[in-house]
């Protein structure tokens, strides 16, 4: 009985012996294909992101609004890093393009069109090559805001003093337009609407008549102008 068990010892440790140096071989065979694959993707990878980062490219942004407008100059900045401008070709559809000054340029709409491509291309070798293309929406302005002198037109009751002191009409494009555009009133029509009386007014100049003035005088609280 003695014998058998020191066999059945005997015979696991030589196994073991035996399995082992296959086992470690192979694994370390494994690892060396492993090691060597990883690597070369990383490489692979670093060398796609160096070419991808040192292309040069083209950007080109609006700086006022995010939206081309109808009937105004767009201030537009194109940025070509790695570039002469005489190596830069801008062409641009749906729109005419005019230089300020480095880097700054000017677009205006073409009468009927919706939408603006730009596109940068840059001289290599004697090609041109695409660096870099935006594409802009083109809406109409807004509808200017009548406003009465310096007075907001939110919405918002007014104290008498403050609408008798006004003595002229403006127009505004309201507190989140971009563009620092000038308008000028050529002409208005009102109502000055009271408890028991509609009075109304017209003029073909952004002035208030005297006796458009005179009722804005005699108005209560609650009455209402309206431009």
């Amino acid at each position: 009985m003695r014998e058998k068990e020191i066999i059945f010892i005997n015979y696991k440790i030589e196994g073991l012996y035996l399995v082992q140096p296959f086992f470690c071989a192979y694994f370390w065979k494994m690892m060396r294909w492993s090691t060597s694959i990883l690597l070369l993707f990383l490489l692979l990878v670093l060398f796609s992101f160096k070419n991808h980062t040192a292309r040069p490219y083209g950007t080109a942004r609006l700086t006022e609004m995010n939206i081309v407008y109808e009937n105004i100059d767009n201030p537009i900045e194109i940025i070509t890093p790695g570039y002469s401008n005489d190596q830069i070709s801008i062409t641009v559809e749906g729109a005419n393009i005019f230089t300020q000054s480095p880097h700054k340029y000017i677009l205006r709409p073409i009468k009927g069109q919706r939408k603006c491509t730009l596109k940068l291309s840059a001289k290599e070798d004697g090609k041109l090559r695409l660096i870099g293309a935006e594409y802009f929406r083109i809406r109409s302005l807004p509808t200017p805001i009548p406003q009465l002198g310096g007075l907001p037109n939110n919405g918002l009751p007014q104290a008498k003093a403050a609408v008798v002191a006004q003595t002229t009409l403006i127009s505004t494009y309201g507190p989140g337009f971009g563009y620092n555009l000038q308008n000028r009133v050529t002409g208005y029509k009102a109502k000055v609407i009271t408890a028991d009386s509609v009075y109304t007014f017209k003029n073909d100049a952004p002035v208030l008549k005297l006796d458009m003035r005179e009722v804005i005088k005699a108005t209560q609280p609650g009455d209402v102008i309206l431009f």
